[in-house]
C-alpha cells in the first residue's frame, strides 16, 4: 500500500516538474529605427521610433503575413514584457532592454526556438502592401487580391470586365458594359 503512495507521489511530481519546467527560448536582437526583424518567417517587430523623453522607451509594431495590422505598442526599459501572437499560433513576450540614438535592444521570448529569418528597412505601414495591389495595408479591405485584378480605393478587387463583381466573366458583364456605352447605365 505504502509502494502505491510513493509511486503515485513520484508520477504526479514528476509530471508537476515537467509541466512548471517547460523550456522558454531567450533570444535577443538589435533593431535600427525604421527597420524590422521576421521571427520564424511569421511575425514582423518593426522599430518605429525611440525616444527619452518620459523614460526610455521604443514605439514597436508587431505585425504578420496574415496580420499586416497588427498592434503597435510603446516599451519602455524595466516595463513587463509585451506579449504577441501571431495568426499562426507563435507566441512571443518582448522585454524592451536598452535604446541607442538610433536603435534598440529587446528580449524576446517563446516556448519554441526563434530565428531571425528576414531583416530590412520598413519606412512605416503606410509602405506595407502584402498583395501588392497599390493600396497600403493599413487601408485595404481585401489583402489578398490576386495579381492582374482590378482594385477600387478600398481594396477590393475585381476581375477586369467583371462588371457585377460575380468573380465570373458571363454576358451579364458584356450587357452592362454595352448599357454602359450607349448610356443607359453609369459604371463607376
Amino acid at each position: 500500500m505504502n509502494g502505491c503512495r510513493i509511486l503515485a507521489i513520484t508520477v504526479l511530481l514528476t509530471l508537476i516538474f515537467s509541466m512548471t519546467a517547460a523550456a522558454t527560448e531567450i533570444t535577443n536582437v538589435t533593431i535600427g529605427t525604421d527597420e524590422y526583424i521576421v521571427l520564424n518567417n511569421d511575425i514582423y517587430i518593426e522599430l518605429l521610433d525611440v525616444s527619452g523623453d518620459m523614460g526610455w522607451s521604443a514605439k514597436v509594431w508587431f505585425y504578420g503575413y496574415l496580420d499586416p495590422v497588427g498592434i503597435k505598442r510603446t516599451l519602455y526599459v524595466g516595463d513587463i514584457p509585451t506579449g504577441y501572437t501571431s495568426v499562426t499560433g507563435l507566441t512571443i513576450d518582448v522585454t524592451l532592454d536598452s535604446i541607442f540614438s538610433n536603435g534598440s535592444s529587446f528580449v524576446i521570448e517563446s516556448p519554441i526556438k526563434l530565428y531571425v529569418t528576414g531583416r530590412g528597412a520598413g519606412g512605416g505601414e503606410e509602405d506595407l502592401d502584402i498583395d501588392d495591389d497599390g493600396v497600403p495595408d493599413i487601408w485595404d479591405l481585401d489583402n489578398s487580391t490576386p495579381a492582374g485584378y482590378w482594385t477600387d480605393s478600398d481594396g477590393r478587387g475585381r476581375m477586369w470586365g467583371d462588371m457585377n463583381g460575380d468573380a465570373k466573366l458571363t454576358s451579364a458583364d458584356v450587357l452592362m458594359l454595352l448599357q454602359a456605352v450607349v448610356g443607359k447605365i453609369e459604371i463607376g
